[in-house]
């Protein structure tokens, strides 16, 4: 979701059927934001989980699957390298929780 500031701060009222207030609107709509865009409007737009992978190289991403104890990660391609990172990072933290699979199915 991508919040869009209004040139005039404080705006309230319906721009291309986003509802602003206080001059900050929302959208998730790609032309939206590019219809605000051009017309000078602020966008700011939310990272999407696993970015941070998706930014990498391989060889960064083969580096850190070495250091997280990840088998088999130097055949691995990159879209594999990326899943097999995030799931990496789910499974630590359901860990960090303290929580477990089999202790979740006891409740």
């Amino acid at each position: 979701m991508a919040k869009i500031h209004a040139p005039n701060k404080q705006y309230s009222g319906v721009s291309a059927s986003v509802t602003f207030i206080n001059g900050v609107g929302e959208t998730d709509l790609p032309h939206l934001i590019e219809w605000f865009k051009g017309h000078g409007y602020e966008i700011e737009e939310e990272e999407k989980p696993g970015t941070e992978y998706e930014k990498m190289k391989v060889d960064q991403l083969k580096e850190l699957a070495k250091e997280k104890g990840i088998e088999d990660y130097n055949k691995m391609k990159r879209d594999e390298l990326i899943k097999a990172l995030e799931n990496r990072e789910q499974v630590s933290e359901d860990d960090s929780t303290g929580e477990t699979e089999e202790a979740a199915g006891d409740q």
